[in-house]
């Protein structure tokens, strides 16, 4: 199985657009409204600056050179080394560990070349998969719904 994760493109638009738009992606992410087209375009164009002069950066998720989600960090904090991870993967590709790969892989861009060493994420309780997937990459819950990784 080939998972990578690479920054997301114009050429990505129309597939960040579906899985932004589709309504029951809401209930799992921070967005609860339709992106529109002039949004995502300018969200893509700030993705391209890089985390470390923007506070956000998205990446596409591929398996087996396929388009299958998306992996995003945002509310960069660059004094605190601090930043929110999310993630979707859509659905027809989840099951086959390609969340685990994609987080293992931000985690070590993370690590090796963005100098972030806190990574927080927020889940809501009835979402176990991705408690699961969070937790079994060494993720703590701090409180509630949150969720934080530490560097070493």
């Amino acid at each position: 199985m080939s998972v990578k994760i690479r920054e997301i493109d114009h050429e990505d638009l129309n597939f960040m657009l579906t899985i932004e738009n589709d309504k029951s992606n809401w209930k799992y992410g921070i967005n609860k409204t339709a992106l529109s087209l002039e949004d995502a375009s300018d969200y893509i164009k700030e993705s391209k600056l890089m985390i470390l002069n923007n506070d956000n950066q998205r990446f596409v998720i591929e398996y087996n050179n396929t388009k299958a989600g998306l992996i995003d960090l945002y509310d960069y904090q660059f004094q605190n080394s601090l930043a929110k991870v999310g993630i979707i993967v859509l659905k027809k590709f989840r099951g086959k560990g390609i969340g685990d790969k994609s987080l293992k892989l931000l985690l070590k861009l993370c690590k090796n070349y963005l100098n972030i060493n806190y990574l927080e994420s927020e889940i809501e309780k009835y979402n176990q998969p991705s408690i699961n997937l969070f937790v079994n990459n060494n993720f703590k819950n701090i409180s509630g719904n949150k969720y934080v990784h530490k560097a070493i």
